[in-house]
């Protein structure tokens, strides 16, 4: 995840499920749905930091 190790400011990762089923799988590893569109959910960058410390 090269965006963990940039200078550049990352807060969020966000992702388009393509179905209810992909939606379930990102959200056991940790995101959260928008309410206006579950299928597009979101994590914050530290979610993910801390996989790869």
């Amino acid at each position: 995840m090269r965006a963990l190790r940039s200078e550049i400011a990352v807060f969020a990762l966000v992702v388009d499920a393509k179905d209810e089923q992909a939606a379930a799988f990102y959200r056991h590893l940790g995101f959260s749905a928008f309410v206006s569109n579950p299928l597009q959910l979101i994590a914050p960058i530290e979610t993910f930091r801390k996989l790869l410390d």
